[in-house]
């Protein structure tokens, strides 16, 4: 999406079961995107912007989403809408880095079998 001479990416995430909450793995994924567009993207892009429900928006918001609207029954289920917005220019590069890499070390704790806090092996890549 253009606005002006301001691009935003759409940030899109699939939900993850809840055994795996509190693991970091949608953090790992998160910044990991993150990084990806600010490194990547062409046209060079200001703001990644989501849009999700209210039970997920504050996980958005915990990663410094802001969040810019709420359209009430903004979903066909007649659910509300969060729209969030991260920017781009108000964070840098190693900040990015060192958020992937402590949701990355938070992780391997976390999902690592024999280690403290296992909760059971993270979904094989392409399985539901």
């Amino acid at each position: 999406m253009r606005s002006g001479s301001i691009t935003t990416r759409h940030c899109s995430s699939g939900a993850w079961p809840r055994a795996h909450h509190g693991s970091g793995l949608g953090k790992l994924l998160l910044f990991e995107r993150l990084l990806h567009v600010a490194t990547s993207a062409e046209p060079a892009t200001r703001y990644v912007t989501v849009d999700t429900s209210p039970q997920v928006s504050p996980f958005f918001q915990h990663c410094g989403f802001e969040l810019t609207s709420i359209w009430p029954g903004g979903y066909r289920s007649g659910m509300d809408m969060h729209e969030l917005r991260f920017d781009l220019a108000g964070i840098s590069l190693a900040e990015l880095e060192a958020r992937r890499d402590a949701a990355l070390a938070r992780c391997g704790t976390v999902l690592t079998p024999g280690v403290a806090g296992d909760r059971s092996q993270p979904p094989m890549v392409g399985q539901p």
